[in-house]
């Protein structure tokens, strides 16, 4: 997500919430919704995270370059070496999508 994108989700989100909490405030709608600002202020949270990058976006073992599903439900990573044993929805700090420049396969 760009920095541009997550200011303007961030943007929206925050002017919802303050809009739901003055509807409330004016009696627009009943207090039962106020459970509805805490899903708003749970996603401007993330949001925040991701803009800071406490979170970040993870590559899958069967979507990474280093992938090699072999037979039987085995798979390699071959990242390190010759490959270690993984599964498809594994993860780790070396992913990167295939296709994507960086460390050639094997190098």
């Amino acid at each position: 997500m760009t920095d541009h994108a997550i200011k303007e989700a961030k943007e929206y989100w925050q002017g919802s919430r303050d809009e739901a909490n003055k509807s409330m405030d004016d009696g627009i709608i009943s207090e039962e919704y106020r459970d509805q600002l805490e899903y708003y202020d749970f996603i401007l949270d993330i949001l925040t995270k991701i803009e800071r990058g406490e979170i970040v976006e993870v590559v899958r073992c069967k979507d990474c370059r280093w992938y090699e599903y072999k037979w039987d439900d085995k798979a390699f990573c071959h990242y390190i070496g010759n490959g270690y044993l993984t599964k498809p929805d594994n993860f780790c700090s070396h992913g990167k999508y295939r296709g994507e420049p960086g460390k050639e396969q094997g190098k």
